[in-house]
């Protein structure tokens, strides 16, 4: 009799074991989510008959005054290595924030400069010619907690911003099952905010950071939009 009540096995152990089955799904469903991810994002490209526009893009180019000298080539190369490229769906890049009262407060981008580049860039990306053009400057990376060099260029004031419409020529195939799946998948981990337990299962604590992304309102009309939405949406209003 005393072997048998031995046998029988606490209330906890079978809360653990049901635990831990439903954070084995749990990770199953993400690492399935993660594969069909790369499967989508690996599709191959297709040409667009007819080119449309998604928004704008705001980026540095060359100056006039350099554009048809002899060293243009030259610092187009540089530039290729150290531009930096925005893009809004609003020519005037200002991000859109609605007021408690309904009023619109329009709040400009962050302010666009051309990239510095690591120690390990300026050695292995630039050529001698090239690095003359860059100069060492002190840098503390706050997510690291350590000072360290990047390089930055010296005459800036050769490149100058510009926005230019974003124009699209070719469109990603799709997967229809991969995505249908991806949708079922996420979907469930959003709606039941299976992410917390996901977070604490692979990094041993939670992102504070959800909360708020979760409440932004985005206002970019292209935000999460399929392309095949956008391609639609042209041809509508060209037919009109």
């Amino acid at each position: 009799m005393d072997n048998y009540i031995n046998k029988i096995r606490p209330s906890h152990w079978k809360k653990s074991r049901k635990k831990k089955a439903f954070d084995k799904y749990l990770l199953a469903l993400d690492a399935e989510r993660k594969k069909l991810r790369e499967i989508m994002r690996n599709m191959e490209y297709e040409e667009l008959e007819e080119p449309i526009q998604r928004g704008y893009k705001r980026l540095f180019e060359l100056d006039e005054s350099i554009k048809f000298t002899e060293k243009a080539e030259f610092f187009r190369q540089i530039l290729e290595k150290i531009n930096v490229i925005q893009y809004s769906p609003y020519k005037s890049f200002k991000k859109i924030r609605r007021r408690k009262r309904g009023k619109w407060k329009y709040k400009k981008m962050y302010e666009q400069k051309l990239r510095d580049l690591s120690e390990s860039e300026f050695q292995n990306n630039l050529n001698p010619d090239e690095q003359i053009y860059f100069h060492p400057v002190a840098h503390y990376d706050g997510n690291r907690r350590i000072w360290e060099t990047l390089y930055r260029f010296i005459e800036p004031g050769i490149f100058v911003l510009r926005i230019r419409p974003n124009m699209l020529t070719k469109v990603q195939k799709r997967n229809w099952e991969a995505e249908s799946r991806y949708k079922e998948i996420d979907d469930l981990i959003n709606k039941n905010r299976y992410y917390n337990r996901l977070d604490k299962l692979h990094w041993g604590t939670l992102y504070e950071w959800r909360k708020d992304w979760f409440k932004e309102i985005n206002d970019d009309p292209f935000h999460n939009k399929p392309i095949h939405e956008i391609i639609e949406e042209y041809t509508d209003e060209k037919d009109l």
